[in-house]
């Protein structure tokens, strides 16, 4: 089952997906299986379901699910996502600006990944 202690780390790593970010160890990429706590093994490892760095509007965002007994276990996926980054060119800020305060949310949803047919193949 993923803790605090996991979702913790996500909630770090995912800010590892921006790919102009030079001060993080790895970007994490789509199929690949990382830990979640390289200082901590026994905290175990996830597999990166899907990634997205969408350059235009700042957002950030990760689907994984945890290893357990080297088999990815689908049950668990957690979407994890960046929040507001101010130091990236103001992308993160302008979105902010127009979907919560101007009401546009055209730029919500070009941003957002269509996990149903993701979801759709890993179950069922």
């Amino acid at each position: 089952m993923i803790s605090d202690k996991h979702n913790k780390w996500l909630a770090e790593q995912v800010y590892w997906v921006e790919q102009n970010r030079n001060d993080v160890k790895y970007h994490p990429k789509k199929g690949e299986i990382y830990d979640f706590d390289p200082k901590t093994p026994t905290l175990g490892q996830f597999h990166v379901i899907d990634v997205e760095d969408n350059l235009s509007n700042g957002m950030q965002a990760m689907a994984v699910a945890p290893v357990i007994d080297g088999q990815v276990d689908t049950s668990q996926i957690v979407i994890a996502y960046a929040g507001t980054n101010i130091w990236d060119g103001g992308n993160d800020f302008d979105t902010d600006i127009q979907s919560i305060g101007l009401g546009n949310t055209s730029v919500m949803l070009k941003s957002s990944i269509d996990y149903k047919p993701i979801l759709a193949t890993l179950c069922c």
